[in-house]
């Protein structure tokens, strides 16, 4: 029985102390600036006739009340991927391919090398004693003669073959996995919009 009186003793000292530095702690705006808390913990505002009223007391929030109520503008985070490696492709093929990118020389692109295959149009093939050419024409309207071996196309194509009615135009390039694939592409002489060439 003495130990729970004196524990009980124990608690009326502390509680007073504890529910300040809770108030304080947990944001309290301060209304109880000026107060006195008497021995049982409770706290007594001055006011009397020297004193402010209180805002609650006025009817009109304080400007402290009207910046806690008005809410932060939200800005949406947007991701800016450059600069940063694709986080689904493995390390290991990325570094595979950069080797494979740093072994290529480094040189000055053709036009025919810095066109997509499909902004070309064959417009001649002539075959004769000397060998096998074609010509290409891009979209701006410049043409070019190619031969077996000629670079041709982004993705590091070289003319394979050359027919009367056509070259074939093989490509190799790394795909999203990584991996080096080599692709043939046909282009045809008398080639329309839209129809496959074949």
């Amino acid at each position: 029985m003495v130990n729970k009186a004196r524990a009980f003793g124990l608690f009326a000292a502390v509680l007073p102390s504890v529910l300040l530095i809770l108030l304080c702690c947990c944001g309290f705006s301060g209304e109880v600036s000026g107060a006195e808390i008497n021995g049982s913990g409770v706290a007594k505002t001055k006011e009397g006739p020297g004193a402010a009223p209180s805002a609650k007391a006025s009817g009109a929030p304080s400007a402290e009340e009207e910046e806690l109520a008005m809410p932060a503008p939200i800005t949406p985070y947007v991701y800016n991927p450059t600069g940063r490696r694709d986080p689904f492709m493995s390390i290991i093929e990325l570094n595979k391919a950069k080797k494979v990118q740093q072994s290529r020389p480094q040189r000055i692109l053709t036009p025919l090398e810095s066109t997509e295959l499909g902004e070309m149009t064959l417009v001649g093939v002539v075959i004769n004693a000397r060998g096998k050419y074609a010509v290409v024409t891009l979209k701006d309207g410049k043409s070019y003669t190619v031969v077996k071996g000629t670079p041709i196309g982004r993705n590091g194509g070289t003319v394979l073959r050359i027919e009367p009615d056509k070259i074939t135009i093989e490509e190799k390039f790394t795909n999203e996995y990584g991996k080096a694939v080599v692709q043939p592409v046909l282009m045809c002489l008398y080639h329309e919009e839209g129809e496959e060439c074949k």
